[in-house]
């Protein structure tokens, strides 16, 4: 399935990837090198060569090391 929305939900095996003809342009040959020297999460898997990567499973809260105030977030989209 074609998917151009970042905002798109994605599941346990899922696989991400970019489109052969755009794999040529600038911004992704970039990404080839730094997904090369990233740590990724151990719940994704990245392929540069393809550039494609697949969800393993999904993450938990624990996973993401980033200082979230859920609360506020929950507030926000309930308006």
């Amino acid at each position: 399935k074609n998917v151009n929305i970042p905002s798109y939900l994605v599941s346990t095996g899922d696989v991400i990837a970019v489109k052969e003809n755009k794999q040529g342009k600038k911004l992704f040959e970039a990404v080839k090198e730094v997904g090369a020297k990233s740590a990724l999460p151990q719940w994704l898997e990245f392929d540069k060569t393809t550039l494609s990567g697949k969800v393993l499973q999904m993450p938990k809260r624990e996973d993401i090391d980033l200082r979230i105030k859920e609360h506020m977030i929950v507030e926000l989209y309930s308006k």
